[in-house]
């Protein structure tokens, strides 16, 4: 009885102190590229209450792809505005109250002065913003050492070096209590929790999700002179201090003296001379395009399939799985696994148009109408399976952008 009562008593502790298959995890989320964060303290949560948040925000910048949003298989977030990374599917603020770096060695943000009145929902249509949830702590993704200066070289003039040392390179918000799923919800209006409610992206939680910008890499025209780190840390610090009234001393970074090689066309000056265009170490200075909406055109060619005047088995094997995605994809930023589905549909499709105009073409005068919609389908499909390459190309290639992480006091 003793036996059988001790290895009771055993199994019913290991049921207590055992970790259920739906606890939460641990999380790191991994900031990288031209973000400055910003610690919010009276996000309306519910009832007239207010919690703290960490935001994010991110300037378009020359030279750089878009933001991805990946825990290993993940989308290119393609529009400005304002979004809540979502634990299981809501916006949901925790009681913690301010950052701290508990254990890790100590962040070295770029600390930046904003105007009273200051508000980050006013970047909405010309940035990248995102809320997270306070994190338990906080590390530095890197260190670089980094100088900053009040004012440009000259051949003639070195300009005064206000504040140097290591720099963090991105920054990790580490989370203790991570949940099953993270998303990204769109906000309207008002940024709260019931002002972000649109679904935007789904992804599991693998421990890591990556909130990524890089720069865009042409080793044909190496960056020797650090143009993308000037330029990002250029327009961050115009977004947030446009005249640098608050801001002169920290107007340049890493310009101690004047360079012949890279100092004439530093992007960080005000105008730069006519042919630095033309020239490779300035490459790239255009804004990088915006991608296609691949969703969107989607939902259109289903439509348009639809409504092609072919018997109904025909249609529905033209279409195959395509409506389905549509309405999954519908409104949403499509992952690389998702867009790799689209562009074998896409193929099947094309394959069955291919197979009707080939029926069709004994009969052309006959069936014009019909070859001209099968022909223009077909032609949207392609144009959809390029776009989605794009997508997938954005979210995959680039380089690591070293600029450092801003921090709005």
């Amino acid at each position: 009885m003793k036996t059988r009562a001790m290895v009771t008593l055993m199994f019913v502790a290991m049921l207590l102190c055992s970790t259920p298959s739906f606890a939460q995890q641990r999380l790191d989320i991994t900031l990288e590229g031209p973000w400055a964060v910003y610690q919010e303290h009276n996000f309306p949560v519910t009832g007239g209450t207010t919690a703290s948040v960490l935001v994010a925000i991110a300037p378009p910048v020359p030279g750089h792809n878009l933001p991805v949003f990946t825990t290993g298989d993940g989308a290119t977030i393609g529009n400005f505005g304002i979004y809540c990374v979502a634990f299981d599917g809501t916006c949901k603020p925790n009681a913690l109250t301010s950052l701290a770096w508990d254990g890790y060695p100590p962040p070295q943000l770029v600390g930046i002065t904003t105007a009273s009145g200051w508000n980050w929902a006013d970047y909405a249509a010309s940035a990248y913003v995102l809320i997270f949830p306070m994190p338990d702590s906080f590390s530095s993704d890197g260190m670089y050492s980094t100088s900053f200066q009040s004012s440009f070289p000259t051949p003639a003039t070195a300009p005064v070096t206000t504040d140097s040392g290591p720099r963090s390179l991105g920054i990790v918000l580490h989370y203790a209590m991570g949940p099953q799923t993270l998303g990204l919800l769109s906000c309207s209006g008002t940024p709260s929790v019931s002002a972000c409610n649109d679904s935007k992206i789904n992804l599991p939680n693998t421990g890591n999700l990556q909130v990524v910008i890089r720069s865009i890499e042409n080793p044909a025209t190496p960056d020797n002179c650090d143009y993308h780190v000037h330029r990002a840390y250029s327009k961050m610090l115009h977004l947030l201090d446009p005249t640098l009234t608050y801001n002169a001393a920290k107007a340049y970074t890493d310009v101690p003296s004047y360079d012949k090689a890279c100092s004439p066309c530093d992007p960080q000056q005000a105008s730069l001379p006519t042919d630095c265009s033309a020239r490779s170490m300035a490459d790239p200075m255009a804004y990088p395009a915006l991608l296609p909406d691949v969703p969107a055109a989607l939902d259109s060619l289903v439509i348009f399939l639809k409504q092609l005047n072919v018997p109904g088995e025909q249609r529905s094997k033209v279409l195959g799985d395509l409506e389905t995605q549509s309405t999954e994809l519908n409104g949403k930023y499509a992952s690389q696994s998702q867009l790799a589905k689209l562009k074998a549909n896409l193929e099947k499709s094309r394959a069955e148009i291919n197979k009707l105009l080939d029926h069709l073409a004994d009969d052309a005068a006959r069936n014009g109408d019909l070859k001209r919609d099968l022909e223009i389908a077909a032609t949207r499909e392609r144009a959809i399976s390029i776009a989605g390459d794009a997508v997938i190309f954005n979210a995959t290639s680039g380089k690591d952008c070293r600029v450092r992480t801003i921090q709005i006091n």
